[in-house]
């Protein structure tokens, strides 16, 4: 369903990548996520260089500020089929809110959600991850796709 005036608005995941269209107010917004482009060791680095993992260590996803309108799953983590397609969904729910958070213009989208996070056992601090838990009630296992405070990456 989309506004009266005629205007769509769309959501779509698979283990391709992803899409999200919307409006506020008149602005269209556009999130894509690219499934195939990057490597989990890639992102980490990437976040790395950024400021936003300063181990470096691998990541499953990633939505860097410069561009938040183009985000990613790493490649690696999209086509293990060890992963559950709800487990990639809650994935791909948690970086579409990292996106949206900083394409309006959220104060800090990545690391401004820290408390209320924290107050739910969940240690990611990024508007993405109260998103998921907004959406599924927690982070979503990939594994699993269970939901709780803490995700199963590999």
């Amino acid at each position: 369903m989309g506004p009266s005036d005629g205007r769509s608005r769309s959501l779509s995941f698979t283990r391709s990548g992803g899409s999200f269209v919307g409006f506020r107010g008149n602005q269209p917004i556009t999130i894509t996520t690219d499934t195939t482009s990057r490597t989990s060791s890639q992102l980490g680095r990437q976040l790395q260089v950024a400021g936003g993992n300063p181990t470096g260590v691998d990541q499953s996803g990633a939505t860097f500020a410069r561009s938040p309108r183009n985000n990613f799953i790493a490649s690696d983590v999209a086509s293990d089929p060890r992963h559950t397609s709800m487990g990639l969904f809650g994935l791909y729910v948690h970086e579409l809110g990292n996106g949206l958070g900083a394409t309006i213009g959220l104060a800090d989208p990545f690391g401004g959600y820290a408390a209320q996070n924290s107050a739910r056992g969940i240690s990611d601090p990024d508007v993405g991850a109260a998103f998921e838990s907004c959406v599924f009630g927690g982070l979503v296992g990939l594994r699993s796709g269970r939901v709780g405070s803490r995700r199963e990456f590999f």
